[in-house]
């Protein structure tokens, strides 16, 4: 398991001071922010803008310390040689991949859809129902999703 960091701490004092259960974080700098992952930056190439808005990267922060980072499949390597500060890797089905393991972070793997894939790693990660989503950097599509995915279960 990771050292908790001053990042992890910062988000843990907005959780504590908020009252809530977690903090799922979908905003490419703010997911760079904690794991050092590269997540695709918004762009003005159409091709790049739909890769974004269908295949979302997500950090979870719970309060108890523990990150989460979910990513697709194809993202998967590039994850675990990179990203800093989770315990564990959630990946959603993009197509097929050959994966190398690493040790020192747990995979687990989910659904065809990242909405789903948010779901369970929601469902297995937090305990409480009360979660901070930073929308604003998402796309309606995304928004919707989540939302649908998380109707009757959480409070956002």
């Amino acid at each position: 398991m990771p050292e908790k960091n001053s990042k992890i701490e910062k988000v843990l004092s907005v959780l504590e001071e908020a009252k809530l259960d977690a903090a799922l974080l979908a905003q490419p700098e703010n997911v760079f922010y904690i794991t050092d992952f590269p997540v695709l930056p918004t762009s003005p190439n159409r091709l790049l803008n739909l890769v974004r808005n269908t295949s979302p990267a997500f950090v979870l922060i719970t309060k108890e310390g523990n990150a989460s980072l979910l990513v697709t499949d194809a993202a998967q390597d590039v994850a675990q040689k990179t990203a800093k500060n989770i315990n564990s890797l959630y990946t959603y089905r993009t197509g097929t991949y050959i994966f190398r393991e690493k040790e020192s972070i747990k995979r687990r793997y989910f659904e065809d859809t990242p909405f789903k894939a948010l779901l369970s790693m929601l469902k297995s990660e937090v305990k409480g129902n009360k979660i901070g989503i930073d929308l604003k950097y998402l796309s309606n599509f995304v928004v919707e999703n989540i939302k649908e995915t998380l109707k009757g279960n959480y409070e956002m």
